[in-house]
């Protein structure tokens, strides 16, 4: 496959040229949408979620109901349920939300965004100049000569 800005040839699964840094011409959306998308499995996740949960309320109900159980009582167990399986839905598409958020801004920027070819500096091949004095020892200044020291002897 050949670049359509620069003209040189690259490998046909680049997103865009090594060259020049153009995208490259084939739409790189159509060959995702064969792909799961994490939106799409969250909005699966939500059906099951909310599909299976109201199924069990109603099985509970119907075996609650049929071993003659207080009514007030079912009543109350159905609405704790309810209001927890609407609180997990509720997250569930919180989450969703901020995905299609998160697609929508990366799309936009992807579109409009142009990448320059970097360059980078010249390598400095130039040698180091001399010390102007000479470099300072460890044992400077902190070792003594072991010079004789006469004893006195009383």
């Amino acid at each position: 496959m050949f670049c359509s800005e620069c003209g040189n040839q690259t490998n046909g699964k680049l997103r865009y040229c090594n060259s020049c840094g153009a995208k490259m011409a084939k739409n790189v959306d159509d060959e995702e949408t064969g792909k799961i998308s994490p939106l799409n499995s969250l909005i699966t996740t939500i059906a099951f979620v909310a599909l299976g949960g109201l199924g069990i309320l109603v099985g509970l109900l119907a075996m609650l109901l049929k071993q003659v159980v207080n009514h007030e009582l079912v009543a109350i167990i159905a609405g704790i349920y309810l209001i927890a399986l609407t609180t997990i839905c509720f997250s569930l598409i919180r989450v969703m939300s901020k995905l299609i958020d998160s697609n929508i801004k990366e799309k936009a920027g992807s579109q409009h965004q142009v990448f320059q070819p970097v360059q980078l500096p010249a390598p400095n091949t130039a040698q180091l100049e001399e010390p102007k004095q000479q470099p300072f020892s460890v044992i400077d200044n902190t070792t003594r000569t072991f010079e004789k020291i006469p004893i006195k002897e009383n």
